[in-house]
Order: structure tokens, then sequence, then C-alpha cells
């Protein structure tokens, strides 16, 4: 309903497309587990091909998010490209071969099998996704600090979703590692 939202508003701000596409993110999350839950091989790869490394992308979008919200800068993002090169070098050299090596039903580069089954590629990820978390929370806090001081009108109960999404967010992820 959020992403429904979202995506009819008419004057969207740079917060709210980096939260529509953190939204669509984590439902292609949901996709994929689906597809692997009830065996839809066709769904799953074409969803695991958007869905693998999501979080070496989900991670800087979070952060990216947290500074979009004080930081009113239409070139936010585009200040903000180096934090996606992992998500495009793992994308490029490990998601893209596997892929193409399950849908041809052939190993097409040999390096992707040492890490297969091991969880190194996993325990990796979720270090980069609980650093950039915590790197979100000391931004968070470093902002809400700096309004609070610069402006005698502001409002932490405005602010107080935002706190509360992103130890949500932690806990999950915490959960999801162990």
């Amino acid at each position: 309903m959020i992403l429904f939202m979202l995506a009819i508003s008419k004057r969207r701000q740079v917060s709210q497309n980096i939260l529509f596409v953190l939204l669509s993110l984590i439902l292609i999350i949901i996709i994929t587990f689906y597809a692997s839950l009830h065996q839809l091989k066709s769904l799953f790869l074409f969803a695991n091909l958007f869905e693998d490394g999501i979080r070496f992308l989900i991670a800087p979008l979070l952060y990216i998010y947290i500074k979009s919200i004080f930081i009113k800068d239409k070139n936010l993002i585009k200040n903000q490209l180096l934090h996606f090169l992992p998500f495009l070098m793992y994308w490029l050299f490990f998601t893209a071969p596997v892929f193409f090596g399950e849908y041809f039903e052939m190993t097409v580069f040999s390096y992707t099998e040492i890490f297969e089954g091991t969880g190194y590629l996993a325990l990796v990820k979720d270090v980069y996704l609980l650093t950039y978390i915590f790197f979100s929370l000391r931004s968070f806090s470093k902002f809400k600090n700096t309004m609070r001081f610069n402006y005698s009108n502001f409002n932490d109960a405005g602010y107080g979703w935002l706190k509360k999404f992103l130890i949500s967010f932690l806990i999950v992820t915490l959960l999801l590692c162990c």
C-alpha cells in the first residue's frame, strides 16, 4: 500500500524516492523467498537476479535516506554514488555469472564455486549491512542534535518514528544474521 501511495504521488521529494526504492527492494526480497519456498524456479531465478546482493544496495540506501530527510539537496544521491560501488562489483562479478550458470545449467566462471555453500558471502553482506545501520543511527543522532541546537522550535516527536524504524531494521537484521 505504501509503495502504491509513493508511486502515485505527483511531487515526490528525494527522500520519498529513496524510500520507494528501499521498499521496492524489500518487496523483491519477499518475492524471492516466496519463490524459493514454493519452488517456483523461473520466478526464483528472475527475482534472485535482483535479490542477490541486495544488502549491498539496501545498506547505503538506508544511510542516504536518513541524510535526505535532514539535508535538502537534489544532488544528494549523485554525491553519494560511491556507496553503491560494492553492489555493482558484487553484481557484476558474482550475481550475473551465477545467474547465467544456473540459467544455462553450467558453470560460467569457476571462481564462483569457491563461495557456494560456505556462508562467507552472507557474513560479508550482513557485516556490511550492520555497519551501515550503525552509520545511519549515528547520522540520525548527529542530525537530530544539530537540528535541536539550531532551531528552537525543533520537535523530537516528529522524528521518533525514524529512530524506531532504524532500531527495528537493526533488530531484524541481527535476528536474520543469527
